[in-house]
């Protein structure tokens, strides 16, 4: 990225606190607010949030890391807000699919100096700049999930208590669900919460059709939903995400789907023009098929469809 980039400049971000902006009157001011890890480690308490004024949107939360359970330098650091959950009842801010070795490599913050160079590094922690992440979002630095600030408040919005959720995603080959899983991990999702499984991974083709039909088959209630995936999984690659909230999901889906596993549709013929559409081979039929699915549904371990990343 340059560094005229319009995006991004240098010192355009600004605390809230002091400025003559404020947080709008149907969402909660988190400044103050403990600030909890993957299983429930205080990290720290949000500080401040820093905001671009000229979109009026908040990019940043400003970690106080004090007094952490992870026994990390206490410091300011800063979180991009879309990896921030709030919980839907107490007034506390979760970070589901943040580590203690990435906030160990934060650069620290200091009041108002938010330079370009920081924000990359920021970035590089989160994403590891991979050439695929890097290009697509050259031209529109705050266009990807770690800036939704949705996500933030996603989980209250919803209503819901945190809950387990089964992400799936059936790919043509292995190449494109490796490509996808790559993602998923620049996206912050860890290994652990990461499956996949292929044809011929160290199964007969028996066997694995009798684990793909018991996998479906705990997951999915509907008998014909379960069959429709087990067909599907036996013709490709399945990658499997499991998360902790809906909003993990969703991203969750939107890489999948952005990465392979989305319903391809046929192109609109010209308006006036006659068709005689020609028999679809099997990769076209394939692709034509529903691949991706949430499911509200936590799979035990012994049962999860895996053979390794």
């Amino acid at each position: 990225m340059e560094a005229n980039d319009e995006n991004v400049k240098s010192n355009h971000l600004q605390e809230l606190g002091g400025s003559d902006f404020e947080i709008v009157d149907d969402q909660p001011n988190i400044k103050g607010w403990e600030v909890l890890g993957p299983e429930g480690q205080d990290l720290g308490s949000v500080a401040e949030l820093l905001f671009d004024a000229s979109s009026r949107k908040v990019r940043y939360i400003v970690l106080d890391l004090a007094d952490n359970e992870w026994n990390l330098e206490e410091r300011d650091v800063l979180i991009p807000i879309g990896l921030a959950e709030l919980d839907n009842e107490r007034d506390e801010v979760l970070l589901p699919l943040v580590t203690a070795e990435q906030l160990a490599a934060l650069p620290d913050y200091s009041k108002n100096e938010v330079s370009l160079e920081t924000e990359m590094t920021i970035r590089t922690i989160f994403m590891n700049a991979d050439p695929v992440t890097t290009a697509s979002y050259q031209d529109n630095f705050y266009g990807h999930e770690h800036f939704n600030e949705d996500r933030l408040y996603s989980r209250r919005k919803a209503g819901s208590t945190s809950s387990a959720h089964t992400v799936i995603g059936i790919f043509e080959n292995g190449f494109t669900a490796q490509n996808a899983i790559q993602r998923l991990k620049n996206s912050g999702f860890l290994d652990d919460n990461i499956d996949i499984s292929a044809r011929g991974s160290h199964h007969t083709e028996s066997e694995y059709q009798q684990r793909l039909s018991g996998f479906f088959g705990t997951l999915f209630d509907d008998h014909d939903e379960a069959a429709h995936f087990s067909k599907l999984a036996a013709e490709g690659s399945v990658v499997t995400v499991h998360t902790q909230s809906i909003a993990e999901s969703e991203v969750a889906v939107r890489v999948l789907e952005e990465y392979g596993a989305k319903v391809e549709e046929d192109p609109e013929p010209p308006h006036g023009t006659t068709v005689n559409p020609e028999p679809e081979n099997e990769s076209e039929a394939f692709r034509r098929q529903i691949r991706t699915r949430i499911v509200e549904r936590q799979i035990e371990n012994s049962k999860r469809l895996r053979t390794g990343i």
